[in-house]
């Protein structure tokens, strides 16, 4: 049986974004970036609002797409000795820069200076299944099927900013279930950014601060150290409060103060359950709602004593009203906790093309984590090599640096990537990741541990086509739930090995780009425990054709037809779709079916507003 259901999606917005970059493609893996919605959200917000070249700092510079510390650093020293950079393209002229210019242009610029003015944006969006899901039919969720986001940002002379977000996801009842706001000021004569409400702060490599996103497998590793205003639709990776950062010439200093009520369940005095989902339909999703008091304080010290070396210092005091018990570990590592605080130490030296990075991190528990390697570039390659070693006892809930699985600890790794120009045409991608759990989880009372290798080539055939070729292969040591030849459950150990193969090609000719891509994965899983039992082997595919075409001035037309066929979960296929961000952005596809989905996009004469109707079905 046929089963399809329709999207009506309405935005009203103050401008066109992620038009002029090509997001799909500057993510690289769509599954690693799955794990990593609040980074596409951030690429959004960068292109709707791009960094001043002449403005930026070394860490946002380094969040750009495909631009490693090597070349923020080479962009700085740049502007240092110019003065200031008055054109974009003076960019195009620095060693190694080559093809990274098209990548990072449409999220910097150089903004003209205007004696006095204030800009305001807008958006609107509202967003509703038309086939009702079984939970609205018998009441269960207590709101409407409506998904409502409002979005105000503003600006006052690049010294004040200002911005507001209400959404209400479907199945809520109350229009700003979440809501978030800020004001930030710049007292530019003292080097000083002060931020009121909500923000996000992020220090060294996301062991003592991680931020809302992690850096995923094929991307440079970068260095966070900033105090940003927070306007993301997330509901839970933000802080609430006061925040101060001042930089001087050898010196940075950023300090806060967080307090806010959390999602919570506290069952005999002890905090049991912390969803991290800002849902709020069910009943027993809104008993949860804010019931617990988070605070918050920290801050970073870092200090340049010479251009080439840098080194920071980061603090964390957390605090809960009630006690919080970890139960994904087994009982050695269970250490109930009503206040946690976790110390940070960081540091990056930069010789010529070779960058060193370290950092190292303890939290009350006595549990430590290490992140650390080497990068070089050069004008044709970049390589890196970085070590992780996240004991079991470290507790932190705000760490977020590189890992293979979910939380920053309890691992242990090796990961080597490397890109090169093989010509003037062609681009060659790889990295090898090995991982290792420490100790066996709770759940599955096994060591858990595994590698992944991918290798993606990037040919420009000619001046209007492109092929992309791309190969992973995954091997786990799994567990897994299976019925025996009694129809008892038992559970087995598995090597659980993953192929996954891409190919695409893509025109781009002025008023019209076509592009398709074919993808399959393939399983095999062999009983590990029971001498080489049968191999259960599946496959799934996906092909897609994607039109996008710019019809007048004022109307752009976007569609693709996709075809999929998942028949088990494991094998699920992930694919980017055009849109604002919340609207479709990635989607999973699991099960056999076709999606397709049209966009109009126009763009009122005269004025900066726009009107965006997207009907699709899913099949």
């Amino acid at each position: 049986m046929m089963k399809i259901s329709y999207i009506l999606i309405l935005v009203i917005t103050g401008n066109v974004i992620g038009q002029t970059a090509d997001i799909e493609h500057l993510i690289g893996d769509i599954e690693e970036a799955e794990q990593n919605p609040a980074y596409i959200e951030y690429l959004y917000d960068i292109l709707e609002n791009p960094l001043n070249i002449n403005k930026a700092s070394k860490q946002e510079l380094e969040t750009l797409p495909g631009l490693s510390p090597a070349m923020a650093a080479r962009i700085l020293y740049y502007r240092n000795r110019r003065g200031r950079i008055h054109h974009l393209d003076e960019l195009e002229s620095l060693p190694g820069m080559d093809k990274k210019y098209e990548k990072i242009k449409p999220f910097i610029a150089v903004p003209k200076h205007r004696p006095t003015h204030i800009s305001i944006q807008g958006r609107h969006r509202i967003q509703r299944k038309l086939a009702l899901e079984k939970a609205y039919k018998e009441h269960s969720y207590a709101g409407d099927p409506n998904k409502v986001y409002s979005r105000l940002r503003g600006e006052v002379n690049d010294h004040i900013a200002f911005g507001v977000i209400t959404e209400k996801d479907a199945g809520e009842k109350k229009w700003n279930d979440h809501t978030s706001a800020h004001i930030s000021i710049k007292f530019d004569p003292l080097n000083t950014k002060l931020v009121l409400g909500d923000y996000s702060f992020k220090s060294g490599y996301g062991l003592v601060f991680g931020g809302a996103f992690r850096v995923f497998k094929g991307a440079t590793p970068k260095r966070h150290g900033n105090l940003k205003e927070y306007m993301s639709s997330n509901e839970t990776a933000y802080f609430r409060g006061i925040g101060i950062e001042s930089r001087f010439s050898l010196l940075s200093i950023s300090v806060f103060k967080s307090q806010k009520f959390i999602d919570g369940e506290i069952i005999d005095s002890t905090i049991s359950i912390l969803p991290s989902t800002g849902y709020h339909r069910t009943q027993t999703e809104c008993k949860r709602r804010r019931k617990i008091k988070e605070k918050v304080w920290g801050g970073r010290i870092s200090i340049n004593p010479i251009r080439s070396l840098e080194m920071g210092l980061t603090y964390q005091h957390h605090t809960l009203p009630q006690q919080k018990l970890n139960d994904d570990l087994v009982d050695i590592f269970k250490v109930p906790r009503k206040i946690n605080h976790v110390t940070g130490l960081y540091l990056d030296f930069s010789i010529n093309n070779t960058t060193s990075f370290a950092e190292i991190a303890r939290s009350k528990s006595k549990g430590t984590a290490f992140y650390g390697g080497v990068s070089c570039n050069s004008s044709i390659a970049e390589t890196v090599i970085t070590l992780r070693y996240y004991e079991p006892g470290f507790d932190n809930d705000f760490s977020n640096a590189f890992a293979e699985y979910s939380e920053t600890r309890n691992e242990k790794g090796v990961y080597w990537g490397c890109r090169v120009d093989v010509s003037d045409h062609t681009e060659l991608y790889a990295y090898i990741d090995a991982y290792q759990e420490i100790w066996p989880s709770a759940a599955t009372r096994l060591l858990r541990k595994g590698a992944e290798f991918m290798v993606k080539c990037e040919q420009e055939m000619s001046n209007h086509i492109d092929l992309q070729l791309r190969y992973k292969r995954i091997q786990n040591y799994e567990f897994m739930s299976i019925p025996d030849k009694f129809g008892n459950t038992v559970k087995e150990a598995f090597w659980h090995l993953n192929h996954r193969a891409r190919v695409q090609i893509e025109l781009d000719r002025s008023p019209f780009r076509l592009r398709t891509r074919f993808e399959s994965h393939w399983n095999q899983l062999q009983n590990h425990t029971s001498q080489n039992a049968p191999v259960a082997d599946s496959i799934s595919t996906l092909i897609y054709q994607d039109i996008r075409l710019k019809c007048t001035r004022t109307l752009s037309l976007y569609t693709r037809w996709t075809a999929f066929d998942a028949p088990v979960y494991p094998l699920r296929l992930y694919q980017f779709e055009n849109g604002l961000p919340g609207t479709m952005s990635i989607k999973m596809l699991n099960g056999r079916g076709t999606r397709w989905y049209l966009l109009f996009v126009y763009k009122l004469p005269h004025a900066a507003d726009f009107l965006q109707i997207q009907p699709y079905p899913l099949r």
